[in-house]
């Protein structure tokens, strides 16, 4: 009898944990703001992490040293005690965000108890991960991203291991738009998505990315050039040009991040989203929510604008 009481346990908790786990991470992603606002940064600990207490290395070096430490202490994203099996001495994870593409880095010191030093035990590049303690023990959150476009992909609930990341969950998202009657004339969800994903197989471009989109309306050509991203707050976007056209147009002095152009009775109008080119537009860089505007390429004149949001929807 006591056997079989010790079997329905085990099953019970191999069904309990995993779900409560991923009730949590639900729960710390709805959270997740507030989290992060409540992060330490490195200044909180400088007492302990510092030259005079961790392993003297060039890393060690290039991040305490006195002519470092200003550009650190601007750099420094979170600094936070953490909790990881195995590791008996003190753990700190230090996050750093660096770069005109605002990448992040990670570092894991602990505390050895024969050097009498922090050294460090785990790097990690280009993962933007934030810790979140639990009853003693550290997991982290991962903030997974599409760098080209700025999106949101989803979160990833990882735990280190023997110096290496295992993913337990994972959370993707979607995004919808609640698009007016007079949006739909102009624009629908499924193109967003192509604009969104450099998708331009509906002009007859058979890979995404083209590097030069030409469009010919009447006496007009309508070009885009490509520009790929390598900072971390503006997406990929096209740089527009209308040849044929004698006005001028200051609508172009900008980037864009999307475009084609659609015909109504006889007339052809310039569609493309933005992220805000007026004064007192909301400015955005991710491709989420954003202007969508409408030129009558007859006479220039901007017919439409709209500020478009989406609904992110989570799917677990």
């Amino acid at each position: 009898m006591m056997k079989r009481k010790n079997v329905i346990v085990l099953v019970v908790l191999c069904i309990f944990i995993p779900v409560y786990a991923q009730t949590g991470f639900q729960q710390n992603i709805k959270n997740l703001e507030k989290i992060i606002h409540n992060l330490k940064k490195y200044d909180f600990y400088e007492h302990e992490l510092n030259m005079n207490t961790v392993e003297n290395t060039i890393m060690a070096r290039e991040t305490f040293s006195e002519d470092c430490l200003s550009h650190t202490k601007h750099e420094n994203f979170y600094c936070e005690r953490i909790f990881l099996d195995g590791l008996q001495g003190k753990t700190f994870a230090m996050m750093q965000i660096s770069g005109s593409g605002q990448f992040p880095y990670l570092t894991i010191y602990t505390y050895d108890f024969h050097s009498k030093k922090y050294t460090i035990y785990f790097e990690s590049d280009y993962r933007l991960v934030i810790p979140v303690t639990t009853n003693g023990k550290t997991h982290f959150i991962e903030i997974i991203t599409n760098y080209d476009n700025k999106r949101l992909i989803g979160y990833a609930l990882l735990e280190l291991n023997n110096k290496a990341w295992k993913e337990q969950y994972s959370v993707s998202v979607s995004y919808a738009y609640a698009l007016s009657e007079e949006d739909k004339k102009w624009i629908s969800e499924k193109r967003i998505e192509e604009l969104a994903n450099f998708d331009y197989s509906f002009l007859g471009y058979k890979e995404d990315h083209p590097w030069e989109i030409r469009i010919p309306c009447d006496n007009k050509t309508i070009i885009g050039k490509l520009y790929l991203t390598s900072v971390g707050y503006l997406p990929s976007n096209y740089k527009i040009e209308i040849i044929g056209n004698s006005k001028n147009v200051h609508y172009f002095d900008e980037s864009k991040w999307g475009f084609y152009t659609v015909e109504k009775e006889n007339k052809h109008y310039l569609v493309y989203i933005g992220m805000g080119e007026d004064k007192g537009d909301w400015r955005s860089s991710p491709i989420v929510n954003f202007y969508l505007n409408v030129i009558d390429l007859e006479t220039m004149e901007k017919v439409y604008k709209n500020y478009l949001q989406a609904k992110i929807n989570y799917h677990y």
